[in-house]
């Protein structure tokens, strides 16, 4: 049991170090991804997450997440620890959709390296 900003999260763990091969494991079988992290521009693990199909759980403040994770959709937005802690216990409890699933996969695709490079392009050219 790992706590998360206060909260003792069931079948939470948390890793230090771990290899490219481990990590992409990590994410595939996860349940969720939990992102407690109070300010962060941008954040590649929110998006590492979904690439792997696994929703992710973070702060709506946070910048980054907020702007790569839709609420509902690809993954939840809390506005504070207790509703953070709210969420990773209902999604623990009840799951969620294949739908989800997907969502997470497609919206990564978006922040792949080659659609920002045509993003780029397109404002350059």
């Amino acid at each position: 049991m790992a706590q998360v900003i206060g909260y003792k999260i069931p079948n939470a763990e948390y890793l230090e170090e771990v290899s490219d091969e481990e990590l992409r494991d990590l994410y595939s079988s996860a349940l969720a991804t939990l992102y407690p992290v109070d300010f962060e521009y941008y954040g590649y693990i929110p998006v590492e997450s979904m690439a792997s199909g696994t929703p992710v759980i973070a702060f709506k403040y946070s910048g980054g997440p907020s702007e790569t994770i839709i609420d509902g959709q690809t993954g939840w937005l809390a506005s504070d620890e207790e509703e953070f802690y709210k969420l990773t216990t209902r999604v623990y409890n009840e799951g969620y959709s294949e739908e989800i699933i997907l969502n997470c996969r497609k919206r990564a695709e978006l922040f792949s390296i080659r659609n920002q490079t045509k993003l780029l392009l397109s404002y350059i050219i």
